[in-house]
């Protein structure tokens, strides 16, 4: 019956033993299984460098912080920050620090969407003079 067995597993291939998948799925799933294989190996790294910054430097305010640096898509972050401005979760300017673009007079302002077509504050723009002929 062994023999069986080790004969199965030689036919049986990965195409037929998991269902195919689209190229997103794919990459979600390589990315979760990244993050979770690195999770151990992350905290291991982290308990060192904290009792080498804590016990050994004399440094037991300060602790060892992983920085996410994952990349986000340009229209994603767009959209997320296009959705806090209406909400009114950030200011004009906080939008454009996170963007890297200089902050303008007014900006502070918290703003809030409540009509569907864009409303232009009077300050940004001048009346037009009337028309002569």
């Amino acid at each position: 019956m062994a023999g069986a067995h080790r004969l199965l597993r030689f036919f049986i291939t990965a195409d037929s033993v998991y269902p195919q998948v689209n190229r997103a799925t794919a990459q979600s799933a390589q990315e979760t299984a990244l993050d979770e294989g690195l999770a151990p190996l992350a905290g291991w790294v982290k308990r060192l460098v904290d009792s080498v910054i804590q016990d050994r430097m004399g440094h037991g305010d300060l602790e060892f912080i992983w920085s996410d640096v994952r990349s986000v898509d340009p229209k994603d972050q767009a959209s997320i920050i296009d959705i806090y401005v209406k909400d009114g979760v950030y200011t004009l300017n906080e939008a454009r620090n996170i963007l890297g673009f200089a902050p303008f007079e007014g900006g502070d302002q918290p703003m809030f969407q409540i009509a569907p077509a864009p409303v232009v504050r009077p300050t940004v723009l001048e009346p037009r003079p009337p028309n002569r002929k």
